[in-house]
């Protein structure tokens, strides 16, 4: 017998992982756009911290060029094109959607927070992280 369990949104976000990269290369502006187009209500993607402290929205963190390297070992320019920082996502693609970030590198934390705020985007992000002591009282932290 299967249980329901009302959902507390109405109606229920309808979250693109990675944004529609069944159809355009996952974690792009392109897809994330996309997504929308197709009716996503919510948008999901994984975040990484440069070496110059840009929020860069990419699921493994591997700068692909040789040599390979962390992003977080990288400075931005760097960095492919198709890599969007969070400000570049939240230009391309707005702010009224639900964002759900998997943060993958704490040292995204504070500017992944630092950077929804300054798009007044705050209140649409989902943050999540293995450890959650990273996560208490974010929303106390200075902006």
């Amino acid at each position: 017998m299967v249980t329901r369990i009302p959902a507390l949104w109405r109606p229920p976000v309808l979250f693109a992982h990675r944004g529609a990269k069944a159809h355009a290369p996952e974690n792009t502006l392109e897809s994330f756009e996309l997504a929308v187009k197709l009716g996503a209500t919510g948008l999901e993607t994984d975040a990484w911290c440069t070496a110059d402290g840009e929020v860069v929205l990419d699921h493994d963190g591997v700068h692909r060029r040789f040599p390979k390297r962390l992003i977080a070992d990288v400075p931005r320019s760097e960095l492919r094109s198709h890599i969007p920082t969070l400000a570049e996502f939240y230009e391309s693609v707005g702010t009224m959607l639900p964002l759900s970030v998997d943060i993958k590198d704490p040292d995204a934390f504070d500017p992944l927070v630092r950077v929804a705020r300054d798009h007044d985007a705050a209140d649409r992000l989902w943050v999540c992280h293995w450890d959650f002591d990273l996560l208490v009282d974010w929303r106390s932290r200075a902006p």
